[in-house]
């Protein structure tokens, strides 16, 4: 009797062995490193109220003021209203909404070449078929800066109230730079499932707002005072005007920058740009990075009117 018992168990753990043993091992998550993948990524589970899963590639795009970059974006309303720097950011969903974006900006923005270390957007998004667009949409963010030295990545994404938004951070802070203009691409891939649950999409670049307004770049954004502004202003010099100005309408869902450079009569390369909360007023400086030829600063109420125009040395 024993030695049946015996044998019974041991025939069992064999079953179990050779069961295990036809098993295939789990196939690796997908990397996309490079970026030749027909597989999307697994769906990640939904999330709600916090942080959304996702891929991040970057991307070279070089650096552009084409007033096409913001006027295809699709968080344009953000920038009206905003208390932290917004990122132009667009939505693909499918091959022929990609084939549509290089089309767009392919004599505007740099889709082939790449840059130091950087692959090009050609390379980043060629795995992007459509049996990934099947899973996925695709989030693209982009950088503009005064130096090809600058690397930018995704810090996260999260749901803000009913937001999916994008903060890309700045991942070096190096000691020297060059000052050639260049911009980048923060390509997300997010779950089509996740993508659904939401109406609005924004991206803005995620830093201490005060360290922030120091640190070298095309666009710096800060907070200011008109309050204070207004009472410190000689406005029996020349150096100040209060009329004569190109922006008299009211608009709605403007870009700050882009609207301030309508009143803009100076050579520049440089941009800064801050926010004044309670008085709902932009300020936007144009000046030189050598410091040559002084700057001019114009302010913009909530509405795209401008109040005032400085000009210093």
């Amino acid at each position: 009797m024993r030695r049946g018992i015996c044998f019974l168990i041991l025939l069992m753990l064999a079953l179990t062995l050779a069961g295990c043993a036809g098993r295939s091992e789990p196939e690796p998550p997908w990397d996309g490193d490079d970026g030749q993948q027909n597989k999307p990524p697994a769906e990640p589970a939904g999330v709600t109220g916090g942080e959304i899963p996702s891929t991040v590639r970057i991307a070279y795009a070089n650096w552009s003021e084409d007033p096409v970059i913001t006027q295809k974006c699709i968080n344009g309303e953000f920038f009206v209203y905003s208390d932290l720097p917004r990122l132009p950011l667009y939505r693909i969903t499918s091959v022929s909404e990609l084939e549509e974006f290089r089309d767009t900006f392919e004599n505007i923005l740099e889709m082939h070449q790449g840059y130091d270390e950087t692959p090009s957007f050609d390379k980043q998004t060629a795995g992007y078929d459509q049996l990934f667009f099947q899973e996925c949409d695709v989030l693209i963010a982009y950088v503009g800066t005064s130096s090809g030295s600058f690397r930018f990545g995704l810090r996260e994404i999260r749901d803000d109230n009913g937001t999916m938004r994008m903060y890309v951070v700045q991942t070096n802070d190096p000691e020297t730079y060059d000052c050639a203009m260049a911009g980048w691409f923060v390509i997300a891939e997010v779950s089509k499932a996740d993508a659904a649950k939401f109406e609005k999409f924004d991206a803005v670049r995620d830093w201490d707002k005060e360290a922030y307004a120091s640190l070298p770049g095309m666009i710096e954004f800060g907070t200011f005072s008109y309050t204070e502004v207004r009472d410190r202003v000689d406005y029996s010099s020349g150096s100040v005007r209060t009329d004569g100005f190109v922006n008299t309408d009211e608009v709605e869902n403007f870009h700050p920058v882009e609207r301030a450079k309508a009143e803009a009569t100076i050579d520049y390369d440089l941009i800064q740009y801050f926010y004044d909360q309670e008085e709902d007023v932009w300020m936007v400086r144009f000046f030189k990075s050598n410091q040559a030829g002084g700057d001019e600063t114009v302010y913009l109420n909530g509405s795209g009117i401008t109040l005032l125009i400085c000009y210093g040395e």
